[in-house]
């Protein structure tokens, strides 16, 4: 079958699936942050980085339907590491949950402002890498 799409600059269409799955059965997600600085990557910023994700509870603000809400946003990362990928960016792999609960993953970087503000990028990038199901399949 042949696809008909519209071009746009940055997106590439890389497969298309026919028989989909339904939206309900998404609960995880694999992404990429850089975490970016422009002074360079603060010393020992991975370990200190992986240790504050490490504790039992950080709680965040989030905007919801009913105003601001602290979330714990431990609790919906099933995996995070952290690695310094060059002098100005250290790289955070993490699967998280993507929905019911749902985990913006720039959730991540304003954390370590909020706790860790030695730590905190200056700027962040964000990339979605996969989405998967509650069995840890991937979504299709």
């Amino acid at each position: 079958r042949r696809l008909n799409a519209c071009l746009v600059e940055g997106i590439t269409v890389t497969d298309v699936y026919s028989d989909g799955r339904k939206i309900r059965d998404i609960s995880l997600l694999r992404c990429a942050l850089r975490l970016q600085y422009d002074a360079g990557v603060p010393d020992n910023c991975a370990e200190a980085l992986q240790a504050l994700f490490a504790r039992s509870e950080l709680m965040v603000p989030k905007k919801t339907k009913n105003g601001m809400q602290d979330q714990n946003i431990i609790s919906m990362i099933w995996e995070i590491s952290f690695q310094a990928v060059n002098d100005r960016e250290v790289q955070a792999e993490c699967l998280i949950c993507c929905q019911n609960p749902t985990l913006n993953p720039m959730q991540i970087p304003a954390a370590i402002s909020l706790y860790a503000p030695e730590f905190a990028p200056n700027f962040t990038r964000c990339c979605r890498m996969e989405i998967y199901d509650s069995n840890r399949q991937i979504f299709r």
